[in-house]
């Protein structure tokens, strides 16, 4: 790869998981679960070792991805 490689710390990220709704045979409703993670920007950006930017994600199984990002 061109330019120089840097090791050190990376964004920080913290997660949890919650199951909302489980799969009913029964049902036409789908499972729904939800994994928020927030990343807070500890590594340095100008080094490629992060975004530089606080982001939460918000998954959510069977629906994709919403993503807020605030810089």
């Amino acid at each position: 790869s061109d330019g120089p490689n840097y090791d050190g710390q990376r964004d920080t990220e913290f997660s949890a998981k919650w199951k909302f709704r489980s799969d009913d045979a029964d049902s036409w409703l789908p499972a729904v679960t939800i994994k928020p993670t927030f990343i807070i920007p500890t590594g340095d950006d100008e080094k490629g070792l992060g975004d530089g930017v606080r982001q939460l994600q918000l998954p959510l199984k069977g629906f994709g991805w919403l993503i807020l990002v605030k810089s």
